[in-house]
């Protein structure tokens, strides 16, 4: 068999989350990464006086939602409510018109970087699942650790964290990922995920008290 149209990459852990859990779910979710480019583009757009030319993004696509309903066999109303859903769990961002809708995959760039999945399938080891699952969420839950390697982490923070929170720099996840050090530090707390870690942090202060510095970044929350 012949593979001649480009591949996607998915994550064992897959199976853990609840978009696996729902057949359409999935099955929008899988159909969304094969949608989006894999570079950045220009697409043509009709928008009713004419075409134009829309800048598409790695990782983004257009959605017409009567097109891909048909492409994917469900009702237009059932795929938009999906979309919304995948919205909702931050798998994907959407900035809609009266034309069309640009649909972000939030993590596109992590997730379909082959250097970010540590074990190749040569190197697969061929022990039994509750093995392989083991050392799956051993590997998930160090992976991008602030306290082993907060360049690895601040490098690799998803997309749907800085969508969310656009007006946060690089200076301001600096000073959280910081946060975060000193606070596991002096409680002798760990994290299973520290980029859900990183999201507490952001929302709710409460959890750490940072310790001010002289010339230190001032809280990005309070200025």
């Amino acid at each position: 068999m012949e593979f001649n149209n480009g591949y996607i990459l998915l994550p064992r852990s897959l199976v853990e989350s609840v978009v696996f859990k729902n057949e359409k779910w999935l099955k929008v979710y899988i159909w969304c990464y094969m949608e989006a480019n894999f570079k950045d583009n220009f697409i043509p757009v009709n928008t009713g006086r004419g075409t134009t030319a829309i800048k598409v993004e790695r990782g983004q696509f257009i959605f017409g939602r009567n097109k891909h309903a048909k492409e994917l066999g469900m009702p237009p109303s059932t795929l938009w409510k999906i979309i919304l859903k995948l919205k909702l769990l931050e798998v994907l961002d959407v900035n809609s018109d009266t034309h069309y809708s640009l649909i972000t995959v939030c993590d596109y760039n992590v997730s379909q970087d082959f250097t970010n999945y540590k074990v190749t399938t040569k190197e697969q080891p061929r022990n039994n699942q509750g093995t392989q699952h083991k050392e799956s969420n051993k590997r998930k839950n160090n992976i991008y650790n602030p306290l082993k390697n907060k360049k690895d982490f601040l490098d690799n923070i998803p997309d749907s964290i800085k969508i969310k929170n656009p007006n946060l720099t690089s200076t301001d996840y600096d000073y959280f990922t910081d946060s975060i050090i000193d606070y596991c530090e002096s409680t002798g707390k760990k994290y299973k995920d520290y980029f859900a870690a990183l999201r507490t942090f952001i929302k709710n202060e409460k959890n750490y008290a940072p310790k001010p510095q002289n010339g230190g970044h001032n809280n990005p929350l309070t200025i």
